[in-house]
């Protein structure tokens, strides 16, 4: 009985509900493990209370609240970008849901790790160590407030029965104002601190940011532009 209780159908939404019940676990672990600072991170991140006093934390981009928050991330990330890509490409994979959401996480996980060896490598090439711990925690922080910020507006997609396309469109819009937030907020962070020429900062952004982001998005239209049903 319990075997066939852990038993997921491919073709259902069972491993949705799944995704939505391990992020909202581990939302609720954090927050009971590190109270004072879940509620900080949300009522206080943009007039910096809370970037100001976690800044000397040690260690800063490490920390169990944040590596809790990673797999919120991911997991929030990976279903935003499968529910824009099922819904713009239905035809196309509409009989492959947990096969294309696995490959988004996959892909996710990859990007992630390529920027860590990218840090580390322009790290030591430009002996900017501190303020890329900085930069990366900043980035970390306002990714992690998303990941809250995102989660009302899968719901409401994948549970409220109102029309698809609208929601779709209402996520997308939500998802692309938090990108853009991420990385114009913590830029101009790092920028007021004055602590390294606008060149370095600049080599630094299009390197580790750029950079990734375009592979990135080149392999999700290489996917999408291929005939999927080879993977």
């Amino acid at each position: 009985m319990y075997s066939q209780l852990l038993l997921i159908n491919m073709g259902s939404n069972d491993w949705i509900n799944l995704t939505f019940i391990s992020i909202f676990v581990l939302l609720v672990l954090n927050k009971l493990l590190f109270h004072r600072r879940f509620t900080l991170l949300i009522s206080g991140i943009f007039n910096r209370k809370y970037l100001s006093f976690y800044l000397k934390d040690t260690p800063l981009i490490t920390s169990t609240f944040n590596l809790i928050f990673f797999p919120i991330n991911l997991l929030t990330i990976s279903l935003t970008l499968y529910f824009i890509v099922k819904g713009y490409y239905v035809e196309l994979f509409d009989s492959y849901n947990l096969e294309l959401f696995s490959l988004i996480i996959v892909a996710l996980f990859l990007f992630y790790l390529m920027k860590i060896v990218l840090r580390f490598v322009i790290n030591i090439i430009l002996s900017v160590s501190k303020t890329a711990r900085q930069f990366s925690f900043f980035k970390l922080t306002i990714r992690s407030f998303s990941s809250i910020v995102l989660l009302p507006f899968l719901m409401i997609h994948q549970y409220s029965g109102l029309d698809k396309p609208f929601t779709l469109t209402i996520l997308l819009s939500v998802f692309i104002a938090l990108l853009a937030v991420q990385y114009l907020y913590s830029t101009q962070l790092i920028i007021a601190k004055k602590q390294y020429p606008f060149l370095y900062i600049f080599l630094y952004l299009c390197t580790l940011e750029i950079l990734p982001t375009i592979i990135f998005i080149k392999f999700v239209f290489i996917i999408v532009n291929n005939d999927f049903h080879g993977f």
